[in-house]
């Protein structure tokens, strides 16, 4: 799986190393996160699209990650 959510929201968050998402990645993919995670919450769940209640915030995460494709 690309996680490609993961990719989407730490590029709108302006992380800029490439070595840090694929870190994420990695454990995603280890730890077999859900397809639409976004991010590792520090008690060890992945939040989702689902979780966010800004519709607007997930459009945007969507929108970037179909530049992706």
């Amino acid at each position: 799986m690309n996680y490609k959510y993961i990719w989407a929201w730490e590029i709108l968050k302006g992380t800029t190393s490439a070595d840090i998402v694929r870190g994420i990645v990695s454990l995603a993919r280890e730890e077999n996160a859900p397809a639409r995670a976004i991010m590792r919450l520090h008690d060890g769940r992945w939040l989702t699209l689902e979780d966010l209640s800004n519709e607007e915030l997930v459009q945007q995460i969507e929108d970037e990650a179909k530049t992706m494709m």
